[in-house]
């Protein structure tokens, strides 16, 4: 039997020498197919395994636990005992709004043991629980060195939004929880920055309900930077035995998940725990401020009761001095009263003597003036009566008797005495006095008339008239010193009157200065009264918000809920999860993509072998004429197919299984901070295995079909040459002006196309395969990259973002549209209300989608920030008070159409969908590339809020805003208002898109090389076969003196029209493969553009024929080496 099966392995051998170049076909294009289909398949698990690695490096969390209430020391501990814990470790993590760099940012806060960690980043190892809790969640330390004291922190190495270097100070500025009731301090220094596992992922930190929605930054700071009373938010658990299989694998899930239903088994009982933990805790805090309270209470009230005293106090003794002044005023009125009476008195009483001494002084001089003497006055009547009597004496010297009259002295008076008027008139005998003097003041009458008697008589003797003479004189006299006395009595009375008026004055003017001061006292004592009412009042308003907020917190404390405790693995842990999702995605692609290869390999494989069976048919016919079997012709074929297929199939597994993981890991590190493996990369078995097997399985199948066929005949017509195929009219000749202008040669190329049909499909498949593999390559690159111009150019037309905090108000939002208005670079403003939602269909069983809520303010101009329109039909989705519009990706996401209901969910704090949801018809469906959102008519989102709906965000258009400068000025400025918790421009998240997106470019990149590589094959393999195949009739074509370039033309105008043909029906191929490409290769936050650009059709189309031109290149020497000796040889 060997004797016989030598030969054949012998002439295998020999078949593999003269036919090396069929041979290295073979092994190209199996070791293509599977190497490419091995290495895609190893790429997702050596990712997953390089998370693995990292993950349990770094002693990465199990199981992390989630608590409304937080955690304490004691809950930690119960978790600690749950069988299957290995350790524990408390974090206290609360995400919030930080100033840093001049920008506003979303930043995740997380707290770390120091001691721990300084065993750690000095190489030091301990057990588990050879501290207080093991320390979980290791960071990388990449420059710089821990915090020594709370105000120092450790930052992200890699923010692409945020990012901060060692020396920077971080502010946090606000948080959906009082800051002093968190924070220790809230001005953070950098010293250090790091890579954490917890952020596998580098260009998004996570999702929160604060700022726009991202975290941008994270930040590791001391356990005491955070209040000491400031329960732990969450707890990490390591899980016995989970470290010692792979991550996201059965094995994994299954002692993940026996660990975590122990846990779930507690979770009710540690809620109770808990509850009454907290209950308490806060009980004993209410009873120290109740009692504080009662305390600051009676001491405030003590205050008050003496305040109210004094006020008493000088209430009483203002009384008094209210009372004094009345009696004052009393007493000056009476003495006033009293003044004006004696004033008129006495000014009467002057009148009246006045008057008397006037009717004196009238009848004196009438009488003197009726004795002859003109006199008219009594100073006149003095000179007069006293010459008279100087001249009657001289006349009794001379002898006459003189009869002398005595006037006598009428005028008799009474003394003035001064007018003493106190200031109170209290002095009444003063007054009595004053009254007497005047009175006493009069002129007698008796004189006056005895000289006036005397002075009448008409017979008298001499000593009568000088007594008459002298008598009126002593009255002119007397009456003249008491009128002299009269006047000077006035002016002393005028006198004592204007000093009484001006003590009457000053005693009024004390008066109104006490009253001033009576006023001013009482307005003080008012005051007072007023103040202490007021600080009554607000102690009692003051005392019953505090009671009432004590009342509160009772109620509070007495109805606390059961905190809800949230027991999460990692497949529930953002970055971990992206970073899975991505390694599923190359998993899908690697079962989409080497399917072309090996239809394409078959293909080859098959015209092959099919080749190299019909040139050895004399052989063949030979070995069956000498008795060999069937089976023993076929080995020789199936072993020289094996020969080519397994080593092809080594060689692929081997070298793409490390090149193909590590290109694409390399690319994947630019986004995520998960370090290589190490090579070699280890190789799956079963991968390996599958894929050599499909590879050779393949190989072997076609080589099977092209044996067969021959070896059903009989020998004796095996072993003489196929006959030729008869000739057949083709279509274009019975076009007959059509095929008449024809030249020889192009009817020649046209028939053998035709004739030769197996030939014509293998060549077409091959090439078209290559083509749409092409087509795919670009139009996924067209896919990723279209999404940041149909996003933000042609679907939102603002640059700028701004966001305002909750509590914001109209007069808020109004405030920052006026710092904005100041920049002429601002077009328009557009103010929307933002949530961050979940959502899903009404008998959706998928879980819901993360989305964004937008609500216009105002319809009339939402259109100037976002468009609206159906991506297919191009026309405009009607928006109305009535309308529930989502996006594309979210309708394909949960299977939705116009029509349907849309379930609107809250998120809690770690991102679950939480209530009994709002229900919303859905009115249309629009295009949108990024993220998964629903634009919801003011009117009906207003039905479902729970508050008044506050437009706390700005979309602004300022297209000429550049970037650099003016955005930072800008950005300045809003960040100065108070209220301003986000500033973000549309240029930022292009570049971050764009950072992102370049990482499936190097997947591209190396799916076209392949698609390259690949049709470089088939072209090379078929042309050989082509020309093999033909060598007599090359070789008569020489001999018939045909030139070099009619021989090119006869045979490589055949491979063109072939590869033209391919050319075309690739691309429509390409069309629809590309489209289940890119639907694979989709994640769920973003859309792949749908369209394929002209440019990737021609690329496409362009390179198949280059190649093409290549290859004619390469096989040209070929033909030239052909002998024409052969067209002789005799075919028998």
């Amino acid at each position: 039997m060997l004797k016989r099966i030598a030969p054949l392995l012998h002439q295998t051998l020999r078949s593999i020498h003269t036919t090396f170049s069929r041979f290295l076909a073979i092994v190209a294009i199996v070791a293509l197919g599977t190497g490419f289909f091995a290495g895609l398949m190893m790429t997702g698990p050596d990712m997953r395994q390089a998370m693995d690695t990292y993950y349990d490096d770094n002693h990465v969390w199990d199981i992390r636990l989630i608590s409304t209430l937080g955690f304490s020391n004691d809950d930690i501990h119960q978790f600690d005992d749950v069988e299957g814990v290995r350790a524990c470790m408390p974090n206290h993590t609360v995400d919030a709004i930080a100033r840093m760099n001049d920008t506003q940012v979303a930043v995740r806060v997380s707290s770390f043991d120091t001691t721990m960690a300084q065993q750690f980043v000095d190489g030091h190892t301990y057990a588990a629980k050879d501290s207080s809790f093991d320390f979980l969640n290791r960071f990388q330390l990449v420059t710089g060195r821990l915090p020594q004291s709370p105000d120092e922190c450790l930052a992200a190495a890699y923010a692409p939004h945020a990012q901060l270097s060692e020396g920077d100070i971080v502010d946090i500025t606000s948080a959906n929880e009082d800051l002093d009731k968190i924070f220790s301090t809230r001005h953070l220094r950098v010293v250090g920055t790091i890579t954490s596992p917890l952020y596998p992922y580098t260009r998004s930190f996570g999702s929160t309900t604060i700022g726009s929605g991202s975290i941008d930054q994270y930040i590791f700071v001391p356990t005491s930077t955070f209040q000491q009373d400031f329960p732990y938010t969450e707890l990490y658990i390591s899980v016995e035995g989970a470290d010692s299989v792979q991550s996201n694998s059965d094995a994994y899930k299954n002692i993940v998940g026996a660990t975590k239903e122990r846990l779930e088994a507690q979770k009710d009982r540690m809620s109770v725990f808990r509850q009454h933990e907290v209950q308490e805790l806060a009980q004993s805090k209410l009873d120290e401020k109740k009692t504080e309270f009662e305390q600051q209470k009676n001491e405030a009230f003590e205050k008050l009761e003496a305040g109210e005293s004094e006020l008493a106090r000088k209430h009483s003794k203002l009384q008094e001095s209210w009372r004094k002044y009345t009696q004052g005023t009393s007493k000056l009125k009476a003495s006033r009263e009293a003044f004006e009476s004696q004033k008129a008195a006495s000014q009467n009483k002057l009148s009246q003597a006045q008057t008397r001494l006037a009717t004196q002084e009238k009848t004196l001089l009438s009488t003197l003036r009726a004795q002859g003497m003109d006199v008219s006055s009594l100073e006149q009547a003095q000179t007069v009566l006293q010459q008279r009597i100087q001249d009657f004496k001289l006349r009794a010297q001379e002898g006459q008797t003189t009869g002398s009259k005595q006037v006598e002295d009428a005028a008799t008076k009474k003394q003035f005495s001064t007018l003493d008027t106190p200031p109170f008139a209290s002095d009444r005998s003063a007054q009595n006095t004053s009254s007497n003097r005047v009175a006493r003041l009069h002129v007698p009458h008796a004189p006056f008339s005895q000289a006036a008697s005397s002075l009448s008589k008409q017979t008298v003797s001499p000593d009568e008239q000088l007594q008459g003479l002298q008598q009126g004189l002593a009255g002119v006299q007397q009456l003249l010193a008491a009128k002299a006395k009269l006047q000077d009595e006035r002016a002393v009375a005028d006198k004592k009157l204007t000093h009484a008026e001006q003590e009457l004055a000053q005693a009024q003017a004390k008066l109104d200065a006490s009253y001033v001061r009576l006023q001013e006292g009482q307005k003080k004592y008012d005051e007072g009264a007023r103040v202490l009412a007021q600080r009554k009042q607000e102690l009692d308003d003051k005392f019953a918000t505090v009671q009432k907020q004590l009342d509160d917190a009772q109620e509070t404390i007495d109805t606390t809920d059961l905190p809800d405790i949230y027991i999460l693995d990692r497949s529930q842990h953002e970055g971990a999860a992206i970073y899975h999702a991505d390694t599923e995605r190359m998993d899908a692609l690697a079962r989409v993509f080497p399917f072309m290869f090996f239809l394409v390999a078959a293909l080859v494989s098959l015209t092959t072998m099919t080749r190299m069976v019909e040139d050895e048919r004399i052989l063949i016919g030979t070995y069956k004429a000498l008795g060999y079997s069937t089976i023993q012709i076929a080995t020789k074929y199936l072993v020289y197919a094996l020969l080519a297929a397994g080593i092809g199939s080594v060689l692929g597994v081997g070298v793409l299984c490390q090149v193909l993981p590590l290109i694409i890991m390399k690319a994947y590190s630019v986004i995520y901070a998960i370090p290589l493996l190490p090579p070699p990369l280890p190789i799956k078995a079963d991968v390996a295995v599958f894929s050599a097997g499909l590879g050779i399985g393949i190989t072997l199948i076609a080589t099977i079909c092209s044996v067969l066929s021959s070896l059903r005949e009989q020998p004796a017509p095996l072993m003489l040459p196929r006959a030729p195929k008869a000739g057949k009219r083709i279509l274009l000749e019975r076009i007959r002006p059509l095929w008449r202008r024809i030249s020889f040669s192009w009817k020649v190329t046209l028939r053998n196309l035709f004739l030769y049909k197996k030939r014509l499909f293998m060549t077409v498949i091959g090439i078209a395969g290559c083509t749409a593999l092409l087509l795919v390559g670009f139009g996924l690159h067209d896919a990723i990259w279209d999404i940041i111009n149909k996003q933000y150019v042609d679907i939102t037309h603002y640059q700028m973002t701004v966001g305002l905090n909750d509590h914001a108000n109209d007069l808020d939002v109004q405030h920052v549209k006026d710092v904005l208005n100041q920049h002429p670079e601002i077009e328009h403003i557009d103010r929307v209300h933002t949530a961050h939602m979940a959502a899903k269909g009404e008998d959706d069983t998928l879980s819901s989608t993360h989305v964004d809520v937008v609500v216009p303010q105002s319809l009339d101009i939402f259109n100037k920030s976002i468009t609206l329109k159906n991506r297919i039909s191009g026309k405009q989705v009607p928006f109305d008070e009535s309308s529930v519009v989502i996006s594309e990706k979210l309708a394909t996401l949960h299977h939705l159409r116009v029509g349907d209901t849309l379930v609107l969910f809250d998120r809690d704090k770690v991102g679950n969908s939480v209530g009994a949801g709002h229900k919303l018809t859905i009115t249309g469906i629009c295009e949108n590339y990024v993220g998964t959102t629903v634009y919801i008519a003011p009117t009906i989102f207003a039905k479902i809020s729970s508050s008044p709906v506050m437009y706390e965000t700005l979309f602004i258009q300022a297209p000429d805003l550049k970037p650099g400068e003016q955005q930072q000025n800008i950005a300045s400025e809003l960040h100065s208002c108070d209220d301003v918790s986000l500033v973000a421009f549309s240029d930022e998240t292009i570049s971050l898109y764009r950072n992102m997106i370049s990482v499936v470019d190097y997947v591209v990149a190396v799916l076209i090389i392949s698609a390259i590589l690949l049709a470089f094959i088939v072209l090379y393999n078929l042309t050989n076969i082509n020309i093999e195949e033909r060598l007599r009739e090359i070789a008569s074509l020489k001999v018939l003196g045909f030139t070099k370039r009619e021989i090119y033309a006869y045979i490589f105008r055949e491979v063109f029209l072939l590869s033209l043909l391919g050319d075309v029906f690739g691309l429509g191929v390409g069309v629809y493969l590309e489209r289940f490409v890119v639907a694979t290769a989709e994640v769920d936050y973003v859309m792949f553009s749908r369209t394929i650009h002209l440019e990737s059709f021609v690329i496409a189309f362009v390179l198949t024929l280059v190649f093409t031109g290549l290859i004619v290149l390469v096989m040209t020497p070929k033909l030239n080496r052909i002998d024409m000796v052969e067209s002789l040889k005799s075919v028998d």
